[in-house]
């Protein structure tokens, strides 16, 4: 997925601007890069910002103040920036609305054509602005409005400060879009912060679809955990399961004796464990146990007769 950097808040930034503000936005550039990288997003920087002023400096001559792991973070990607507009820049050249449509930035009717904003408006993309360097208001807003002769466009504004939250929305995005089982899964296994669904629980709760009744109420059993431990202290051992609701129970000390066989799984390591906290859904109950760090789902069934 495509952001794009504001380079008009580099090109002309606020005239009371100071060393700080400078520093400030750089070392967050940085970590907004390393964010990037680590999700596989791309953020398109033009081609010749290092060679921006600021406070008649250019900008690559404040990265040695910087920390040494943001130095190279960002260096990194100057040195391997993207045309100014993306890696398909010329792409939008073929859609007559961008390049016909008389397209202008709505409150300062600048013109879209040869800037960043004709390659965002083509690919969707979200802006990314530098709020301390930004002298124009329009830009300070949480969308970038393109009128065109018959066509208008809203793009998602972020403000650099913020690069946590453009983190957040992008895997809630990616979230909300996940219509099967194995990218479910490996989403929850590498982004949830408590959860953790093992293989023996996956290979349980495939065999009902996505989309069936089974499959959205697993789901939705499973999101309400996150949140829970996460509004809760964030220690799976320490909290107080039956909160959550009355179906969400450990199964009694008689019928662990009775049902022992049936109940006893392997853990994350190969060891056997006796299955007994569970959420009940409908007529099926879905097992898991806890440590300090993560609750693992590791068990999914019918009720056990």
């Amino acid at each position: 997925m495509y952001y794009f950097l504001n380079s008009f808040s580099f090109e002309k930034h606020k005239d009371d601007l100071t060393y700080d503000e400078i520093i400030d936005t750089l070392e967050k550039l940085a970590l907004l890069i390393y964010e990037f990288n680590s999700n596989k997003l791309e953020l398109i920087i033009h081609s010749t910002l290092s060679n921006e002023k600021l406070n008649d400096q250019e900008l690559k001559s404040y990265i040695p103040k910087l920390k040494k792991n943001l130095q190279v973070l960002l260096l990194a990607k100057l040195m391997k920036s993207k045309p100014f507009c993306s890696n398909t820049y010329d792409d939008y050249q073929e859609n007559e609305t961008i390049v016909l449509g008389n397209c202008k930035e709505k409150e300062t009717q600048k013109e879209i054509i040869c800037t960043f904003l004709a390659c965002a408006m083509f690919l969707r993309a979200p802006i990314i602005t530098p709020e301390k360097l930004c002298c124009n208001s329009s830009f300070l807003t949480d969308s970038i409005n393109i009128v065109c002769n018959n066509h208008s466009e809203e793009l998602k504004n972020y403000y650099l400060s913020n690069y946590e939250q453009i983190i957040i929305d992008f895997k809630q995005n990616e979230f909300t879009n996940i219509d099967d089982w194995d990218t479910y899964f490996n989403h929850i296994n590498i982004n949830f912060n408590y959860i953790e669904i093992l293989e023996n629980c996956i290979q349980d709760i495939k065999a009902y679809t996505f989309e069936s009744l089974q499959g959205r109420s697993i789901r939705e059993d499973i999101e309400k955990f996150e949140q829970f431990i996460s509004k809760n202290g964030g220690n799976p051992s320490y909290v107080d399961y039956k909160l959550l609701g009355k179906h969400v129970n450990p199964e009694s000390d008689n019928r662990l004796k009775r049902k022992k066989n049936k109940l006893t799984k392997t853990d994350k390591n190969g060891n056997d464990i006796l299955m007994s906290w569970h959420t009940r859904i409908g007529s099926f109950r879905l097992y898991f146990y806890f440590d300090s760090s993560k609750i693992y789902f590791n068990f999914f069934t019918t009720k056990i007769p």
